[in-house]
């Protein structure tokens, strides 16, 4: 698995369909650099994250900053998910890039 650790690279790859990145990349470089990356319909996956219910505080009292949610769902540019995995303590948060 393929991943690409610098969001300043941006400018020296083709655009793919699919990119994992790092958990913190997102919050480094905030959205532009990612969706850069990534070509129109392709997708970024983040996994490591933990569902908003087994956060303390979970769906009624949230983290006042989540860098990762924030990228995902916080800009027009991704249709984003967050899957829960069955043991209900894990999740993943996949985005595709809207646009054509």
């Amino acid at each position: 698995m393929a991943t690409i650790t610098a969001p300043d690279r941006a400018s020296r790859h083709v655009a793919t369909p699919i990119l994992l990145p790092e958990s913190d990349m997102a919050a480094r470089g905030g959205p532009a650099p990612l969706l850069a990356l990534v070509r129109a319909s392709g997708r970024i996956v983040m996994d490591d994250v933990t569902p908003l219910r087994a956060l303390p505080g979970g769906t009624e009292n949230p983290p006042a900053h989540d860098a990762k949610r924030e990228f995902f769902f916080g800009t027009s540019q991704l249709v984003a998910a967050e899957v829960v995995l069955p043991d209900l303590e894990n999740s993943l948060l996949v985005g595709t890039k809207a646009g054509g």
